[in-house]
């Protein structure tokens, strides 16, 4: 059975724009993504996926061999697209240029991906892909943090940032980074007046409070 038309009703500021011609398999996958980040992986069922992406269920397994298989391949599309982005992001002439161009990678992803701090953290606390011996955010959030301590204590080392523990400010910056995506969008609109989180007025207005942030943080000089 052809998908049914979907209708602008089901779509809203808070969830990805569901692009018009979208591919089944794509369709089921921005679908799984909202109900998996909603549900958990334990609590999603291929009923509620399939009613979402407004397919039959049978189309999914047509796709995907399962709830695990379907779960795999979202997570592979998200960890690739974060990877190739940051990991590309070539070294500047200076330590913060580099802060800048990975700040606007994360946030456009995160913009992009909505759903990617809900099923990064479901990930880390029950890592389904390292059961099976597959790659897992903690493998590729541990090559960026790593990578972030050498860059942050070479900077160090040359006196372009205050001196310090390089690891300890990393897991500082992590906790300014996501915060805004962890927050429930309540929490977040009655501290700072902010609408929902993921619009894009409120993402420049956080991006530029990180950035802001940071500088102070590491005491920026140059």
């Amino acid at each position: 059975m052809s998908p049914k038309s979907e209708k602008a009703s089901d779509r809203s500021s808070e969830k990805p724009e569901r692009a018009v011609g979208l591919k089944t398999p794509d369709r089921i996958l921005l679908s799984a993504g909202e109900v998996f980040a909603s549900s958990g992986f334990d609590g999603a069922t291929m009923d509620e996926i399939a009613e979402k992406a407004q397919v039959e269920k049978a189309n999914i397994y047509y796709y995907f061999d399962g709830k695990a298989a379907l779960y795999r391949a979202l997570l592979d599309k998200l960890f690739g697209d974060l990877e190739k982005s940051t990991l590309a992001i070539p070294q500047g002439k200076s330590l913060w240029a580099d802060v800048e161009a990975f700040v606007d990678v994360l946030f456009d992803m995160l913009g992009r991906y909505q759903h990617v701090v809900a099923l990064g953290l479901d990930e880390l606390l029950h890592p389904h892909a390292t059961k099976r011996g597959e790659k897992s955010l903690g493998d590729l959030l541990g090559r960026l943090e790593n990578a972030a301590k050498a860059r942050f204590s070479a900077a160090m080392g040359r006196g372009e940032i205050t001196k310090g523990d390089p690891g300890q400010l990393v897991v500082t910056l992590e906790g300014i980074l996501l915060a805004h995506f962890l927050l429930p969008k309540e929490r977040l609109g009655s501290l700072t007046g902010a609408g929902g989180k993921f619009q894009k007025a409120t993402l420049l207005t956080r991006k530029k409070a990180v950035l802001d942030q940071i500088g102070l943080l590491i005491g920026r000089k140059t």
